[in-house]
């Protein structure tokens, strides 16, 4: 059946198009009461990106250039900015950013397949994954959505509206142009990408067709990826001078930090891409390099060794992933980041120097296997297998990916990301909560008032409201009650401030927690009792309780969905290669698994030289396209199957 439209629709239709819709509700209803976690000083992460949103708004772009500015794409910080102005909770937004990716994505599938049902069963399996939604403010919560929007693009403009392939071929560019800036790793999608191109050509050709329209999709998608990435160039040339996307694969840098972790003199050792005696050495023939000796191996402090919780080995030096970055700030510190011009120039003189050394034979050097990629050693090499399987039994156990991380980050850091994420539900601060309710009885021995503030940690002001009980404005006599909600946890302190030439009182909140305290002073009488109010954080324990459900359900689904997938797919691609036909689903079949299998193996990739990456945020590609490609394939087998005559089940095979 070829979906025309509403008209004609069946009983099974709609009851297909009511299970989509019960699906979509329950993921907003999930998304929007599930706490997400804010690392309001996360910088370089959640804090770095939520930062930009507010330079973006106000006309200054990326703000002020600094090591971090060109670090990393801007592609997320322009959907935060959208989604502030929207006025709707960032929770709701990445909801309906991807259920809509989602819906196109199904769309095309029913319409590859013809078979309203394959598209019903991706969207109902798809929205109800437990993985979603992703709890932290990260690029990686809408990276999912993003290749959703991807594929559909390219099976529209290839396969589903071949006849129109200029307009379905820009949006699939720009897609991927969003998806290019988000983040640095992009290239991975491009071997099934290729293919879904490819096999557009393929199919125009066994059907008779020039390639006229394929072509035009081609360069259309091209198109609309540069264009997005010529935008990001020259607004990086009209603020900063450069005319340079990601700095970490600027020429020079990537020149710089590839030549220092080729050095084999000093300790070699693994997860750490240049050792403390390996540097001690190139020290020795790069002065440019021996400028950052004081940051990166301090004398009056111990090294920020990241990476020793989770690589022992690494313990007092600079591990893996973390290098790059820690290299950078030593940069910064030297001043070699005054602009992008500057910061080239110092490291383009780093590699001179130390390439120098290495023709001269002053240093052993041996070329990595990328520029970016820590040096990896052999025991390293032989874990990627079973790193891969490793992946492989993340993404099959929903279970193993439930995230619950306290809030972090001072009062003003948080109040900034709140307004500017349009004030989702959040997990609380560590300590008992976030927002404290203070009840107290006040009894003056002195005409004047005191003044009442409530401060945090760094003595920044905490008080969000002050209320008298029973009057309008400050009474004129005590007893009186007064209660003050304040954005803070226990480590604040209540400060009283009697007028000059007397002592001030200071109370920590802990004191007085659920427990009401008595304080007397020469000027008054203070009953304190500070309670919990509801947590911006507090969620549902139902909505948690579904996921986890909803989780254990999904491991024996995707145990017997996944091998059958498979399965599919093993008879699938030859048959429709050998007969010539039902290529489009066969090739989205395949292009799926092609993700799937390039994901998984880009994170054992990084497990093995950089930094523990088998989480969702990682993964979520991989998570959110696994169960597509099982369908698909058991879809395109059954696609092949009813059209072979000989077949004894062919007229069990309708399409629906």
């Amino acid at each position: 059946m070829r979906l025309n439209g509403l008209h004609s629709l069946g009983v099974k239709q709609a009851i297909g198009l009511l299970a989509c819709l019960l699906a979509a509700m329950a993921n907003i209803v999930i998304a929007t009461h599930t706490p997400m976690t804010l690392l309001a000083d996360a910088f370089g992460d959640d804090a770095t990106f939520i930062h930009w949103v507010g330079t973006l708004l106000t006309g200054n772009y990326l703000g002020n250039y600094n090591a971090g500015t060109l670090a990393k794409g801007p592609g997320y910080s322009v959907y935060l900015s959208l989604n502030h102005l929207s006025g709707l909770p960032i929770s709701l937004s990445n909801a309906l950013l991807f259920l809509a990716a989602l819906a196109a994505f199904s769309y095309m599938v029913a319409r590859t397949y013809g078979a309203f049902v394959a598209g019903a069963l991706v969207f109902v399996l798809g929205a109800l994954h437990p993985v979603l939604p992703m709890e932290r403010f990260l690029r990686d919560s809408i990276y999912p959505a993003q290749v959703l929007l991807i594929l559909a693009g390219f099976l529209a403009a290839f396969y589903v509206f071949w006849q129109r392939p200029l307009r379905f071929g820009i949006l699939a560019g720009l897609a991927l142009g969003w998806f290019w800036l988000t983040r640095e790793e992009g290239p991975w999608v491009i071997p099934a990408l290729a293919l879904l191109a490819i096999g557009g050509f393929g199919v125009a050709w066994r059907d008779g067709r020039s390639f006229r329209q394929p072509l035009y999709a081609s360069l259309a998608i091209v198109g609309g990826l540069l264009f997005c990435n010529l935008a990001y160039l020259t607004a990086n040339w009209t603020a900063y001078g450069s005319f340079v996307g990601n700095e970490l694969k600027e020429k020079n840098f990537s020149r710089a930090l590839s030549l220092l972790q080729s050095v084999r003199d000093g300790d070699q050792i693994p997860y750490v891409p240049i050792s403390k005696s390996t540097r001690r050495i190139v020290y020795g023939v790069s002065p440019t390099f021996a400028s950052l000796e004081k940051s990166l191996d301090p004398t009056d402090r111990p090294i920020a060794d990241h990476g020793c919780r989770f690589y022992k080995q690494t313990c007092g030096d600079h591990a893996g992933g973390w290098f790059i970055w820690q290299f950078r700030s030593a940069a910064a510190s030297v001043g070699a980041f005054q602009s992008p011009a500057t910061a080239s120039a110092f490291f383009g003189k780093m590699a001179d120097e130390i390439e120098a050394a290495c023709e001269a034979d002053r240093l052993t050097c041996e070329p990595g296997l990328l520029s970016l990629m820590p040096q990896v050693h052999p025991e390293q090499v032989r874990m990627l297998p079973s790193k891969v399987l490793q992946a492989a039994g993340v993404v099959m156990d929903p279970t193993r990916m439930q995230y619950d991380q306290p809030s972090r980050g001072s009062l003003d850091l948080r109040d900034f990301a709140l307004d500017v994420l349009n004030h989702p539900r959040i997990e609380p601060t560590e300590g008992p909560d976030k927002t404290l309710i203070l009840r107290f009885w006040w009894t003056p021995k002195a005409d004047e008032w005191p003044l009442f503030t409530v401060t945090d940690a760094a003595g920044m002001p905490a008080i969000q409201t002050l209320e008298y009980q029973g009057a309008r404005g400050r009474p004129a006599s005590g007893p009186v009650g007064l209660t003050i909600t304040t954005r803070c946890d226990v480590t604040c302190i209540l400060s009283i401030e009697p007028g000059p030439n007397q002592e001030r009182l200071t109370v920590p909140l802990a004191e007085a927690f659920n427990a009401p305290r008595t304080f007397d002073t020469a000027y008054g009488r203070l009953l304190l009792n500070v309670k919990n109010t509801l947590p911006d954080g507090h969620g549902s324990k139902i909505i948690a309780k579904i996921r986890g459900m909803m989780a254990e359900a999904y491991v024996p689904l995707l145990w017997i969905l996944v091998p059958l997938g498979v399965a599919a797919m093993a008879v699938a691609a030859p048959m429709s290669l050998i007969r010539r036909a039902h290529l489009e689903g066969a090739l989205l079949a395949t292009s799926l698994w092609g993700l799937v299998i390039c994901r998984l193996a880009l994170i054992a990739l990084i497990e093995i030289s950089a930094f523990p990456a088998m989480t969702k945020y990682y993964l979520g590609p991989a998570i959110v396209l696994i169960i597509p490609a099982a369908l698909c394939s058991i879809f395109s087998l059954l696609e092949i199957l009813r059209a072979h005559e000989r077949f004894p089940l062919r007229r069990y095979l309708v399409r629906t």
